[in-house]
């Protein structure tokens, strides 16, 4: 396990007390009458010193539907704040009160929440974070005097940009999968809300853009880049205005341990859940659509435990004088998803956005200790009653000599906690 730098370990430290003061922040960017955004971030979630935030509310980034056993789909979830509105600073643009009054209108400004821990010690925050950044998406106003504002992640551009637009001049007959994302992420309408991070795709592979005048490739940017992502078994991680394109296995291992019952330790787990066998999401056949092309277990007992209809993938669009990159694609999907892979649900502290998809963490949750081995009880005499000593208790046991890899985050910036679906990182049949 990585060592924590002092700042992470401060702030891991500060997470962990029993006593401890949330910092809670929003910001809008508004848009200008010719469509611009102001320069700054303008703070609206204290006004002349009022407080107007009546909720926070939550928000979830993953990426798989580990719930449905659907493979590679990464998705962020709506955020949904309220704010006091009896003096009407939330109404639309027509309204002088309004804080949108002389601006564009409401939908589509950049929201953005950030959130820290304050120190005592220190009498200073500590850790300030975006934990949310996106767009207003709907607001809505009540008789009780209060604003239901919707916000939406900066995934919602790249679903309004059709993919024709990623070329600026000549279109080419075929291009890298990596060379395309390259090309969608430095849009300029992709940059007007995005900072673009590396890009590492897990199988490379050349994809057919057009036949003749005929264009092939449909749709918008983030169909492109999910289908790419998924066939490539990498994934397009979003975290705030942050965009990155990672092969699914590049993430960093968590410089602390999540401790639960039996750890010894001060307790981070609230909650715990396990599935134990993780069997929805084993795929041990995969086939290319309308091809020969195959990758299928090799392992018996695999096939007989799993086997079903092959998955089956279209990859229609890779170029067809590079057939061996199909193969590759398939055996990529099958080495990963072959066996099955057990998953855990925690319920944990705040963690003030040091823990995303993609990071591998520890868990140390022994259980309770109990008696295991016939004792002796000391003024009672009694051998071979029954006890037994040194044993564990209850149904989750997991040690952290195994490393879990974070599929699902929700941010509860409300209650101040935060929840957590890890699964196995060990690809090792059950």
């Amino acid at each position: 396990m990585p060592q924590p730098t002092p700042e992470e370990n401060h702030l891991i430290d500060l997470i962990r007390r029993p006593n401890f003061k949330p910092i809670r922040r929003c910001y809008i960017k508004r848009r200008l009458t010719n469509g611009i955004y102001e320069p700054e971030w303008v703070l609206i979630s204290q006004i002349s010193g009022v407080n107007t935030v009546s909720k926070w509310g939550s928000y979830s980034i993953k990426t798989e539907e580990t719930e449905t056993g659907d493979i590679g789909e990464f998705s962020i979830s709506q955020l949904t704040m309220e704010f006091k509105n009896d003096d009407g600073k939330f109404n639309w643009e027509n309204d002088n009160r309004s804080l949108w009054y002389g601006y564009l209108n409401r939908k589509f400004t950049k929201i953005r929440i950030e959130t820290a821990y304050f120190d005592f010690d220190l009498g200073a925050e500590v850790g300030n974070t975006v934990i949310f950044e996106g767009l207003v998406d709907k607001v809505t106003g009540g008789d009780n005097q209060k604003a239901s504002v919707v916000c939406i992640g900066y995934q919602d551009v790249l679903h309004k940009i059709d993919i024709r637009s990623a070329w600026p001049g000549v279109v080419p007959l075929t291009i890298m999968a990596s060379e395309l994302v390259a090309l969608m992420l430095g849009n300029a309408r992709v940059m007007e809300f995005f900072e673009v991070g590396s890009i590492n795709l897990g199988v490379d592979y050349k994809i057919k853009v057009r036949e003749g005048n005929t264009f092939l490739l449909t749709l918008t940017f983030w169909h492109n880049l999910k289908m790419i992502c998924k066939k490539s078994s990498s994934i397009p991680l979003i975290i705030g205005n942050k965009l990155y394109v990672q092969d699914s296995n590049a993430g960093s291992e968590l410089p602390f341990i999540f401790n639960g019952v039996g750890s010894g330790q001060n307790i981070d787990i609230y909650k715990i859940d396990q599935d134990q066998e993780g069997a929805d999401k084993v795929r041990v056949w995969w086939k290319v659509k309308d091809t020969s092309i195959e990758a299928k277990s090799t392992d018996p007992i695999l096939l007989l435990k799993y086997l079903d209809s092959p998955e089956e993938v279209d990859l229609s669009e890779v170029d067809t004088t590079t057939e061996p990159y199909k193969q590759s694609i398939v055996q990529r999907l099958l080495t990963k998803w072959q066996y099955p892979i057990p998953t855990v649900t925690l319920e944990v502290r705040y963690m003030n956005g040091i823990v995303w998809p993609l990071h591998k963490a520890r868990i140390n949750n022994a259980g309770l200790f109990t008696e295991t081995e016939d004792g002796f009880f000391w003024n009672g005499w009694i051998w071979d009653d029954g006890s037994k000593w040194n044993g564990l208790s209850g149904a989750v046991s997991i040690f952290p000599d195994q490393l879990w890899l974070v599929d699902k985050v929700t941010y509860d910036v409300d209650k101040w906690k935060t929840s957590l679906t890890l699964s196995k990182y060990t690809l090792t049949p059950l």
